[in-house]
């Protein structure tokens, strides 16, 4: 059987699931913001729907490398949320947003039945297909949640179903590999996707706790195991700083939730994250241009960044200089990526991908001001 590419790192896996889990729930949240950017409505609605073409051409890259075998299901996976939020975002109304997700719920189940006749032609991966159901579970959560109104029951239907999605999804991942034909990472994703899954499904406070102290544990031990392996000469530093940011990350979830620790206790977390974001950020573009990493660690650690920055910056003023200052190293990685491709050293996904990430900054940067110019 021929064995398809998986060029997946642990870094990689660490910023992917900090961005698909929740990429289409922020989709949701800005599209409802549409008030607040009454001052630069035809800026933010141009900026959106240059990003959507962009990441249809992103998912376009990612099938075709797919179906070629030189690309991991895991990039399709990512262009697919990634489109469907970018989508939902930018529609305009309810029902438009609806018809979005009826699309994406479509796209997914062909993309869904595809894994599985690659795996029955013997090119494909079981991994891959339960992966596949588990993506179109969770766009079908997201189109049960934005209709009005939503019905508990069937959304607490699917979340069961895509929970027991993700646990085949996990256990075949190990035994994968176990059977040598996986890799730890890929355990490693399943295994972070299904704590998501059971943070989602939390009905309480309790239940969110006790599900964001499992996925702390989770996470250091994947920090141990990253220091263990880059002690052994066997590992990366961007390893240790992605799984330490996501440690981080959940330890500020935690601590929001339980509602007890101080202003000062969250400022040291958030400053805390912002630094290891910014290594992290330096480690994954001297590695891509030493040909060592993959864009897309460059990609969610420059997406990452930002975000972590504006959590911690106090003011709208701080914000928005976070924002530029990320928009114009955003260009100059999407330069970079240019400038690779037309070496034939770059690939037309990373092309795509920057050139969103970009856009998703400059919409950020769009929202940002129009809400610091509705304040009296």
């Amino acid at each position: 059987m021929k064995t398809p590419a998986r060029r997946i790192g642990t870094a990689r896996i660490m910023m992917a699931v900090l961005f698909v889990a929740a990429a289409l729930s922020a989709g949701r949240a800005r599209a409802a913001e549409a008030p607040a950017e009454a001052a630069r409505p035809v800026d933010v609605a141009s900026l959106r729907a240059e990003r959507v073409a962009a990441l249809a051409e992103a998912l376009r890259q990612a099938m075709a490398g797919y179906r070629l075998g030189q690309n991991p299901f895991e990039d399709v996976q990512r262009c697919q949320l990634a489109q469907a939020a970018a989508q939902v975002e930018a529609a305009t109304t309810p029902e438009g947003r609806i018809a979005v997700l009826k699309a994406s719920v479509a796209s997914a189940r062909e993309v869904e039945r595809l894994t599985q006749t690659m795996l029955k032609s013997g090119v494909g991966y079981a991994l891959a297909t339960h992966e596949a159901k588990a993506c179109r579970l969770r766009l079908e959560i997201e189109l049960a949640l934005e209709r009005t109104p939503a019905a508990p029951a069937d959304v607490a239907a699917l979340r069961a179903e895509r929970m027991v999605a993700l646990t085949e999804t996990f256990k075949q991942a190990n035994a994968d590999y176990i059977a040598g034909l996986g890799t730890a990472g890929d355990l490693q994703r399943c295994q972070l996707a299904l704590a998501s899954a059971e943070l989602e499904a939390a009905a309480t406070p309790e239940g969110r706790i006790a599900a964001l102290k499992a996925a702390i544990v989770g996470a250091s031990a994947s920090e141990r195991d990253a220091i263990a392996k880059v002690k052994a000469g066997l590992g990366r530093t961007l390893d240790i700083q992605t799984a330490k940011a996501l440690r981080l990350r959940l330890e500020l979830d935690l601590a929001l939730e339980r509602t007890t620790a101080g202003p000062a206790d969250l400022a040291a977390l958030r400053s805390e994250r912002a630094a290891v974001l910014t290594e992290a950020l330096k480690q994954a573009e001297a590695e891509h241009k030493a040909g060592m990493g993959t864009f897309a660690n460059v990609q969610q650690c420059q997406l990452a960044l930002p975000r972590a920055q504006m959590e911690a910056a106090a003011t709208p003023e701080g914000r928005i200089a976070v924002l530029k200052a990320s928009i114009e190293h955003a260009r100059e990685i999407e330069r970079d990526t240019l400038a690779r491709l037309k070496a034939g050293v770059g690939m037309p996904l990373d092309c795509a991908e920057a050139k969103a990430g970009r856009l998703r900054l400059e919409i950020d940067l769009a929202l940002e001001q129009a809400k610091a110019q509705a304040r009296p």
